[in-house]
């Protein structure tokens, strides 16, 4: 999601290869129809993370970043 939020940001500055690798990291397929101009866009489908929280990872308790001091 921290690709999506800072897309309009990035986006200008990416190079031609760049672009393309983002864009088609979140398009499945696009369809052309050159008698009507119409076109569909079809969008990946991204996994609901499983913990209910709306985030992919959560805090478990007692779960903490404490820096080994021991052997000092």
């Amino acid at each position: 999601m921290a690709t999506v939020s800072g897309f309009d940001d990035l986006f200008p500055y990416g190079t031609i290869e760049e672009k393309k690798e983002l864009i088609g990291s979140f398009v499945e397929k696009i369809e052309l129809d050159s008698v009507t101009r119409a076109r569909k866009v079809y969008m990946k489908r991204f996994p609901v993370p499983s913990n209910g929280t709306g985030k992919s990872f959560g805090m478990v308790a007692g779960a903490r970043f404490v820096p080994a001091t021991f052997g000092l």
